[in-house]
């Protein structure tokens, strides 16, 4: 084999595999951010899930089937599901804005039976 055919054959088994992973792994989820006042935080007996409600909906996401509402996941370490909580119900008692960050695909909160309801909060500023 010469010189020459074992670098085309190389660069096009390159070539062949960075097509196959570009066709057949999907892209990487990006966080999608909604800024609007707290309307409702639900607490329930029955789950550690924290359930909010804002004033902007935000951006839909395809797998979750709640599309106005968001949840913080009752598997966060109870610590940090207190300080999101924390911030959300400063901001909903000073009727302030708070942004969520949440991912555009997938990462959706469990509701009972369903895994796929809630688009989950990863972040909240205030």
């Amino acid at each position: 084999m010469t010189e020459v055919n074992r670098t085309l054959k190389i660069t096009l088994v390159v070539f062949l595999y960075l097509v196959s992973d570009a066709l057949f792994n999907p892209a990487h989820a990006v966080w999608i951010n909604v800024t609007g006042r707290v309307d409702m935080v639900s607490l329930y007996t029955t789950t550690d899930t924290i359930v909010v409600r804002l004033s902007e909906s935000g951006s839909q996401v395809a797998a979750c089937s709640n599309t106005t509402e968001f949840a913080i996941d009752g598997a966060i370490p109870e610590n940090r599901r207190q300080q999101l909580l924390s911030v959300l119900l400063t901001a909903k008692a000073s009727d302030s804005e708070v942004t969520i960050a949440y991912n555009d695909t997938g990462g959706c909160v469990a509701w009972g039976a369903d895994p796929n309801v809630y688009r989950g909060a990863l972040r909240v500023n205030y």
